[in-house]
This record gives structure tokens, C-alpha cells and sequence, in this order.
């Protein structure tokens, strides 16, 4: 379990504050919250109002719903259960709490995608299958947070983030979370987004960042502990093109970029990170 300083992630939450979430106001836990929302099978289904993996990324339910009354709904599907595993139980306690603090219970959540595809290996052409798991939340300023969850539980998930590390120019989740990242701000002109994720998706989260459409507004970025680009990528002048398009003002911002999974506290900077 992340530890926020010297006490859990899940104490962080139930300590949290009860006043409304916005871009100025949004902490690690915020979104490290969204992360693991982004990543529940099942809440992604409520939203969406579909079942199972879909292979495209502009549905997902643009309206939205608001997120207490999705949180009950897992909750009461939780409690109905004759018997909970130890991750379900803990997936009961951390919803119950969430939907009782009006901070995340008001935000709206929308476009819940739960993505599945086809990339082609670059090094042998052999197909394989690819999943990330994509949801956006809206704050109370009008803001938004496009969340890509953590590394899935198929292995073809996992094998994807090792791809990451040797691609030329992306992989289908990457590519995934880009175009979704430009579907959702076109739906949503007006507002100002953060892209946001845990470990596969914190990959996502930034490759999806460099690659928009619409940088200018663009406020953050937040990676946890996502892995890095691979040498090749990185060595695409293209790539690295539109990193300078964004210029110091921009994508660097504030966006904490890399954060390993027992230090919250800590702020990398992009450049330095790219560059070791």
C-alpha cells in the first residue's frame, strides 16, 4: 500500500478535506484516488453503462453521472455479496468512505472506458493484445482530470509495459490514451484538463500529454510511478518536437512527473528525468 508521508493511502482519504475538489486544490491522494477508480472494472461499467472491454475510446457515457451514486452502487453490490475476499473488503471501506465525503461524492465522472485492442510488435510483427483503462473526472472549478489506470491484471497488460520501454512511436495503449485524451477535451471546449495516472497508466498520462492536440490547455500532469519511453522514442526528433512545443510554462508546469510508489513527496522535474 502507497504511504502518503507516515500514514496509508486510505487514512489519507479519510482524513481528507470535505471542502470541493478543484485544479488549485487537487492533492497526490486526489488523484491517486482517481487512478484507482479509473481501474475498477465494474465502476467503469456502471458508467458507461456497457459490460466489458469495448475497442474504442470515444463512448464511455460523455454526460456522465455523478460519482456518490456510483459509489453506493458498488458499495451496495459489494454488501450483497455472501462472502468478500480481503480486496473487497477493502474495496467496500474505501468506497463507503469516498461516497460519504461530498469532496469526491459531487464530482461527475464520464467517458469510462475500459479498452481493449490489437498492437503489432515492432521487433518480430506479431499481433497482441492490448487493455488500459481510461475515466474522466469533472471538478468543481470546471476543470477536468483524464485518468488512466495502473497495469492491468492480464499478462498482455504487463507485457505492454515492457514494450513501452523499446518502442519507436507508441504503443496501442499509448496510442489508446492519446486519442482518448483528445476525444475528451474536444468534448469538453471549455474546460481546462490535468492528465493523470498510476504506473502503466502514469506512462499513459504523459505520452498522451505530448502528443495533444490542444497543449495550451493542458494545466498538469500527474505520472505516479509510471515506466519511462525507450531510447528509440526518445530519439524521435518529432517526439521530442513536441516536448519543446510546450515549453517550460506548459507541460512542465507543475506536472509531477515521476513519483515512486512510497514517496508521494517527491517532485521530479521532466527534463531531469528524461534525462537520467
Amino acid at each position: 500500500m502507497a504511504v502518503f508521508g507516515e500514514i496509508s493511502f486510505g487514512q489519507t482519504v479519510l482524513q481528507a478535506s470535505r471542502e470541493p475538489m478543484t485544479a488549485a486544490t487537487m492533492t497526490e491522494a486526489d488523484a491517486m484516488v482517481m487512478n484507482e477508480l479509473a481501474g475498477d472494472d465494474e465502476l467503469l461499467a456502471i458508467v458507461s453503462q456497457t459490460d466489458g472491454t469495448t475497442g474504442t475510446v470515444t463512448g464511455g457515457n460523455a454526460a456522465g453521472v455523478k460519482l456518490e451514486d456510483v459509489l453506493w452502487a458498488r458499495v451496495d453490490a459489494l454488501e450483497s455479496l455472501p462472502e468478500r475476499s480481503e480486496r473487497q473488503q477493502y474495496t467496500l471501506d474505501f468506497y463507503r468512505a469516498l461516497a460519504d465525503n461530498p469532496r469526491y461524492g459531487d464530482l461527475t465522472v464520464s467517458n469510462a472506458v475500459n479498452y481493449s485492442g490489437t498492437g503489432v510488435s515492432p521487433t518480430n510483427g506479431r499481433e497482441y493484445t492490448s487493455y488500459t483503462q481510461m475515466a474522466t473526472f469533472h471538478l468543481e472549478d470546471g476543470a477536468c482530470v483524464a485518468s488512466y489506470a495502473g497495469t492491468g491484471a492480464e499478462i498482455d497488460s504487463w507485457l505492454e509495459d515492457g514494450r513501452m520501454a523499446t518502442t519507436d512511436t507508441g504503443v496501442d495503449a499509448q496510442k489508446a490514451a492519446a486519442e482518448y485524451l483528445d476525444h475528451v477535451m474536444a468534448q469538453n471546449p471549455d474546460a481546462s484538463f490535468i492528465a493523470n495516472g498510476y504506473s502503466k497508466g502514469g506512462n499513459e498520462a504523459l505520452y498522451a500529454a505530448i502528443r495533444c492536440a490542444d497543449p495550451d490547455r493542458l494545466i498538469g500532469v500527474r505520472n505516479f510511478d509510471g515506466p519511462g519511453f525507450g531510447d528509440r522514442l526518445l530519439a524521435d526528433p518529432e517526439f521530442l518536437g513536441s516536448l519543446d512545443v510546450h515549453g517550460d510554462d506548459g507541460i512542465y508546469g507543475e506536472g509531477q512527473w515521476s513519483v515512486p510508489k512510497f514517496d508521494v513527496g517527491s517532485d521530479l522535474d521532466l527534463k531531469s528525468t528524461l534525462a537520467g
